[in-house]
């Protein structure tokens, strides 16, 4: 099963209103025995906040796990941590997304050559798919920069996995 991707320019100021929302999510649980009822509460409210301080949201061609397995490639292979995915932030992002990576301000990615890639993919996923793993990221390296190159005195970006 694959995930989408894609990237949102948030506004700064909505953005810390959604992370308000997303503290406030929760777990009700009502009735009794075989009529328990467990209900998530306070979605639709980080919903209404999320429009409104979302600017534009551009879609990932790929499967959105890549933006994540973006995220360790660099880790393992040029040791740079990029997202601090306990992060309360994150955490947060993750109460609504499977995964979001917030970033407030712009960062240098370091290259990941080919031959690298394909060696961590080899060691993560086997032979077979070592190859698309490297194409996934190599792809997931451009809409990095693309997503990034967003950032100004308004508004950050937030890489999601849906």
């Amino acid at each position: 099963m694959s995930a989408v991707g894609s990237y949102a320019v948030v506004n700064r100021d909505g953005f810390q209103t959604c992370l308000a929302r997303a503290r406030e999510i929760h777990s009700e649980t009502t009735g009794k025995w075989l009529f328990k009822k467990t209900e998530v509460v306070g979605q639709a409210e980080f919903g209404v906040a999320w429009t409104a301080a979302l600017v534009r949201e551009v879609d990932f061609g790929y499967s959105g796990y890549a933006l994540g397995n973006y995220l360790d490639a660099q880790e393992m292979i040029n040791g740079v941590r990029l997202v601090d995915e306990e992060s309360e932030t994150s955490t947060l992002l993750a109460k609504v997304f499977t995964a979001g990576f917030a970033f407030d301000q712009k960062v240098t990615l370091p290259e990941l050559t080919r031959d690298k890639l394909l060696e961590y993919g080899r060691e993560e996923y086997g032979e077979d798919d070592a190859a698309g793993f490297a194409e996934a990221v190599t792809k997931a390296h451009s809409f990095y920069l693309e997503g990034l190159g967003e950032i100004n005195s308004d508004n950050l970006v937030v890489f999601l996995i849906r």
